[in-house]
């Protein structure tokens, strides 16, 4: 006020300065719910953005960059269908990489860690699944799931990805899929 200039109280600026906590928060009011250890990864993606267009982002530019950096990458790998069996814990997925569909099986505790065995295997890579979070992105049956992936590979190196689905399943394989496609491990 010293100076003739007004507060804005809502306003949060999201430029090459910002830091993760004020994008987490901008995604946050947009339904996205990252986790902690998420927002930097994000933060680094959308200031890259705004490097890069050399302005301010919007809300809406912020989510936007966060769908086209993080959800649903699907560059060189894509999981076409899989199939977990709980009795057995084993998945037989149908996966397309470079434009190739094959059958693949894997072995795990889970339809996400048999998944991951099974690319493990058909690939010859070693990655972890270091972190996994979901969350319905409205309430009612409807509602489609936000699931978000960290996949820390051999050499200490981790890479994070997200999923949207209306099924709560295809949405983690997405979030795993997206993670693999942009650490570039296959």
């Amino acid at each position: 006020m010293d100076l003739g200039r007004i507060y804005e109280s809502d306003v949060i600026r999201i430029n090459s300065q910002s830091g993760k906590g004020g994008i987490g928060y901008v995604l946050e009011r947009l339904g996205i719910n990252l986790p902690l250890k998420m927002r930097e990864s994000v933060g680094y993606a959308i200031k890259g953005v705004s490097d890069k267009a050399d302005k301010e982002l919007t809300p809406d530019e912020v989510y936007d960059a966060f769908i086209a950096e993080f959800v649903n990458a699907e560059t060189r790998l894509e999981a076409v269908k899989s199939n977990y069996n709980k009795e057995t814990g084993k998945t037989v997925a149908a996966i397309r990489h470079c434009k190739s569909t094959r059958e693949i099986t894997g072995q795990g505790n889970g339809q996400l860690d048999a998944l991951s065995d099974a690319l493990q295997r058909e690939f010859g890579v070693k990655f972890d699944i270091s972190d996994f979070a979901q969350h319905a992105m409205e309430v009612g049956s409807g509602s489609k799931a936000m699931s978000y992936v960290q996949i820390t590979d051999s050499a200490g190196k981790s890479c994070w990805g997200a999923g949207l689905h209306t099924d709560i399943g295809k949405s983690a394989r997405a979030a795993l899929i997206s993670a693999i496609n942009r650490s570039g491990i296959i």
